[in-house]
């Protein structure tokens, strides 16, 4: 099995922070006391959106001889209503701070169970994309429907998939039934931007203003401190232009939007 992030015709500098970031979260649910364990698969569907840097991450995980098997089930189980195209959290934030709002969210199709399920466990757990990472709940979410977390933790979510979208803000998002499938067609690469994207998928953005209320900021900050160097792993000590573009926006969260 490949290991993520090793291979730089795989993406290298940016799959090896996408990994850091990852570890830099799991290193804050560990804190958290949670009802999730080993088992636990409520909240694994087909509906998890992604960016196509995850996607890459995970596919790059997987034997060959897994990979086309499981390429074929998320076409198949993506069925003939394709999801609609996510908007993604950067474009959100940047709708926010401008004071527009946002559209109506379209209903989600249910996409069923995820394919990757097996007996119940995630034969790529380690790999898994950031929706799934912080889909945490200090409750039974299978007896109440839906996740029970603090209002930090979803704070801290959303500055952690504003930062995984920077890192991938040339590439794509999309459902994990599309966004493997279209990626599959460009094996050991990250394809360029295209404008001819398929139903489902979305292109991504640059950071332009991190969304944090105002009552987090002493808590968030030092994430934020390390958010920045996990972004850029085996850096020196100072800010390249990823980090200071996480400082520039601390500037602008918390503040409401101009009228």
């Amino acid at each position: 099995m490949n290991r993520p992030g090793t291979n730089p015709v795989h993406g290298g500098p940016r799959l090896a922070a996408l990994e850091a970031v990852y570890r830099l979260y799991d290193r804050f649910v560990k804190g958290l006391n949670l009802f999730c364990r080993r088992g636990c698969a409520h909240c694994c569907t087909a509906n998890v959106t992604l960016t196509s840097l995850e996607a890459r991450y995970l596919l790059d995980t997987l034997p060959r001889s897994v990979r086309a098997d499981l390429l074929q089930r998320l076409a198949t189980q993506a069925g003939s209503r394709p999801p609609a195209a996510p908007l993604t959290t950067n474009k959100l934030a940047r709708l926010y701070a401008e004071g527009r709002t946002p559209p109506e969210a379209t209903e989600v199709a249910n996409a069923g169970r995820c394919p990757l399920l097996t007996r119940e466990t995630c034969p790529v757990y380690a790999a898994r994309p950031f929706a799934c990472r912080c889909l945490v709940s200090t409750s039974d979410c299978g007896v109440s429907g839906y996740a029970s977390m603090d209002e930090f933790t979803l704070s801290l979510n959303t500055v952690f998939l504003q930062c995984i979208e920077h890192l991938d803000a040339n590439g794509v998002s999309g459902s994990l039934a599309v966004l493997p499938v279209w990626l599959g067609r460009f094996p050991g690469r990250i394809p360029p931007p295209a404008t001819d994207l398929p139903s489902g998928l979305a292109a991504n953005s640059p950071l332009t203003v991190l969304m944090v209320p105002p009552e987090h900021r002493a808590a968030m900050a030092p994430w934020l401190e390390r958010l920045r160097q996990a972004m850029t792993p085996g850096q020196p000590a100072g800010r390249d232009k990823t980090q200071n573009r996480i400082a520039a926006k601390e500037e602008t969260y918390g503040k409401k939007p101009a009228r």
